[in-house]
């Protein structure tokens, strides 16, 4: 992928039909549903800019659990894990703050994934994992924070469906009861949508 077109796709300051027949014209003015959708698209165009295996490939064959950051530039599902985020942490801030506080997220990460792509030689997907992984807690922390939750009954909450989800993978399937009783907003939220408690 050329550089500069992941410059651009990354920075959101691509021209107008840069290529026949595509246009990156989506308007992310004025409300966080607007920047969503816009963040979106260009996490979509950048997957496919970036749909090219990465030369050499890996001895073993791509399966379940392998990173796919190591089979193609940028994955798809590593673009959708950022949107994924994006969306959730901005949904624990204040209505009135949400708007101005993803744009500042967005561009800080995406910043970094610029300075780092521009540094090294690595390809942009293993950067967007990576970054993502460093900054976890800047957007969960202070998502929370923004909201007025406990910043550590998050984590507890977090640690608590992590081990869940551990143990179902095991093929034990323990009782969602502690986490509908948790009274962090995001048990809450599962009790609302939870037909059972």
């Amino acid at each position: 992928m050329p550089r500069g077109l992941a410059s651009g796709f990354c920075l959101g300051v691509l021209p107008r039909g840069f290529a026949p027949g595509f246009y990156l014209g989506v308007s992310r003015q004025g409300t966080i549903g607007n920047w969503l959708d816009g963040l979106w698209l260009e996490l979509l165009a950048l997957t496919i800019a970036g749909s090219t295996l990465i030369e050499p490939q890996p001895q073993e064959p791509e399966k379940r659990g392998t990173d796919p950051t190591s089979y193609v530039v940028v994955p798809w599902c590593t673009a959708l894990r950022y949107h994924w985020r994006a969306t959730e942490a901005s949904s624990r801030v204040l209505g009135n703050h949400r708007y101005a506080w993803l744009k500042l997220r967005c561009h800080e990460e995406r910043t970094i994934w610029m300075e780092r792509f521009r540094e090294t030689r690595r390809p942009l997907g293993k950067i967007i994992a990576e970054v993502y992984k460093e900054r976890e807690n800047v957007w969960w922390n202070q998502a929370v924070s923004g909201e007025g939750g406990s910043t550590s009954g998050f984590l507890a909450l977090k640690n608590q469906i992590s081990s869940l989800q551990q143990q179902r993978r095991r093929g034990r399937y323990p009782p969602l009861l502690p986490l509908l009783t948790s009274p962090h907003p995001l048990g809450r939220q599962m009790r609302q949508k939870c037909a059972c408690h």
